[in-house]
């Protein structure tokens, strides 16, 4: 087997050399040092990293023999491009070698291009449409990004057999978990929600948190943890789901009042969950396979995975195949065997149980509805998303649209300008109460949104440009995805945002 590992990717496991001490330790709690080692040590749950077995890969995918259509020859590659943590990727890549092995008789190999995250994956694809012609398949982040470049003509339809089809869900509650061409399904399911470290929480003596909007609450101010949304596919989805479940001003206010209590925005989905596992912050965005995990490894008395009342969703995290992908066959195979009984059991079993994981736990949710209750108390998966309703209708097309855009607002005011967001943020919430009056203004336009619904959606939606298409077809463009314009707006939020700020900080001072 040939995978690919970019320092774990998703999963970077940076237990090799000393990290620094949690704040806990520093603070000279003995016991609770030995609480957060534990925590660090646990947190190889996902296995060894790989070595001599894991080559590494060129960003560029390499050429790659085509068979004839009806056939896969023997040795064939499969190059698939995937945003999952590399245990999930090695594991994946192990079942199905075997599987195609054992019901067609003919060994192939499984190969992992190293690109990056989600948004990685999808500039590239989009920025290098001669090297996508040598990529199988996409496999991993979420739907959006597949209902996009779905729309853009990148993948062909995903066959399976009709009564495969028919065991799988179109939708969770509405969510759909496939598209209505089959251009993509999901092969499992994700839910959003917070991870909890108890016991730097009741430590740091900081409130409770249950919700997104807890997260905003000024007395949390260092102690949330979060990675950068335009860098990873799952913590942005978390910030649409505020923006929707809490409706457009509103969901504003949670997400610059939460910024403003983040202590670092991180890389990656996993790296905000190692934060707070080892002890630096007492919350954590976390998708369910991250925060689960530690919930179920490291016990409840340590560590919480708490889902938002009524403001999460459950979506799909699906797989594709390029339209001219070398492999077209045995691309069509894996994702079946991704969807088959045999590729979702491998993903619910405990590590070393017959049909499980062999090296590495992964705990994902099935998008096979039979067998949450045929498993019971067999799968360390306690959410049954088919049964348990979280929320709100989530809007997938209208996420799907404004991605980009949001991406690069949320990077520009939150992310890019976050010191000085953070500066304001402490600043109005330590005036005194007598300065209440101050304090409810200055709030009320710090969190202001940046833009209107109107303007973003000026921003992202498509017009005729007057040209034709690749394809000849009249051509549609947003002003966000000509790179000038793009590169201009986001100079502009960041000067709208540090002045914004700038001006908060100094009243509040004044007013202090």
């Amino acid at each position: 087997m040939s995978t690919t590992c970019r320092d774990c990717q998703e999963c970077r496991v940076a237990i090799a050399k000393p990290l620094a001490l949690p704040r806990i330790a520093r603070a000279g709690t003995s016991r609770l040092l030995a609480v957060a080692l534990a925590m660090a040590i646990a947190l190889v749950f996902c296995g060894p990293l790989l070595g001599a077995d894991a080559p590494a890969a060129s960003a560029t995918p390499a050429p790659t023999s085509t068979p004839a259509p009806s056939e896969v020859k023997p040795g064939a590659v499969l190059t698939i491009v995937s945003p999952h943590w590399q245990g999930l990727r090695w594991e994946i890549a192990r079942g199905f070698e075997r599987w195609h092995e054992e019901k067609f008789g003919v060994p192939v190999r499984v190969r992992y291009l190293d690109i990056g995250g989600t948004s990685g994956i999808e500039r590239y694809i989009t920025n290098n449409p001669a090297a996508v012609a040598d990529i199988d398949v996409m496999f991993g982040g979420g739907t959006d990004p597949f209902t996009r470049l779905a729309r853009l003509g990148y993948f062909q339809p995903v066959q399976l057999p009709p009564r495969m089809m028919a065991e799988l869900p179109a939708d969770i509650f509405g969510v759909p978990l496939r598209d209505k061409d089959l251009l993509w399904i999901s092969t499992y399911a994700s839910v959003f929600g917070i991870l909890v470290n108890k016991q730097v929480r009741d430590w740091a003596k900081v409130p409770d948190a249950h919700s997104w909007e807890d997260l905003a609450d000024p007395r949390l101010q260092s102690w949330v943890s979060s990675g950068d949304p335009r860098q990873s596919g799952s913590i942005f989805a978390m910030y649409e789901i505020i923006l929707q479940a809490y409706q457009w001003e509103h969901g504003w206010r949670v997400i610059l009042g939460m910024s403003g209590n983040v202590r670092s925005f991180l890389k990656s989905a996993s790296s905000s969950v190692k934060e707070a596992t080892f002890g630096e912050t007492a919350y954590a965005l976390s998708i369910d396979s991250y925060g689960l995990a530690q919930q179920v490894y490291l016990g409840g008395n340590m560590a919480d995975y708490r889902v938002p009342p009524g403001k999460s969703v459950c979506s799909g995290d699906s797989v594709a195949i390029f339209r001219q992908a070398p492999n077209s066959l045995l691309a069509q195979r894996f994702v079946q065997f991704t969807v088959s009984r045999e590729g979702q059991l491998l993903v619910m079993l405990p590590r070393g149980v017959p049909g499980g994981a062999v090296r590495y736990e992964i705990n994902r949710m099935t998008v096979r509805p039979e067998l949450y209750e045929e498993l019971g108390d067999r799968t360390p998966v306690r959410l049954n998303p088919f049964r348990e309703k979280l929320g709100f209708l989530y809007d997938v097309g209208l996420a799907a649209s404004r991605r980009s855009v949001l991406q690069g607002l949320l990077g520009a005011w939150a992310v890019d300008m976050h010191a000085e967001l953070r500066a304001a943020w402490a600043a109005v919430n330590a005036l005194p109460p007598e300065r209440a009056e101050l304090k409810a203004r200055l709030l009320q336009r710090l969190l202001a949104p940046p833009l209107s619904l109107d303007e973003i959606r000026q921003i992202y939606t498509r017009v005729p440009t007057g040209g034709k298409d690749k394809a000849g077809k009249p051509e549609m463009l947003s002003p966000y995805e000509d790179p000038v314009r793009r590169n201009q707006l986001i100079l502009q939020w960041q000067r709208a945002a540090a002045q914004r700020y700038g001006d908060v900080l100094r009243e509040a001072k004044a007013g202090g």
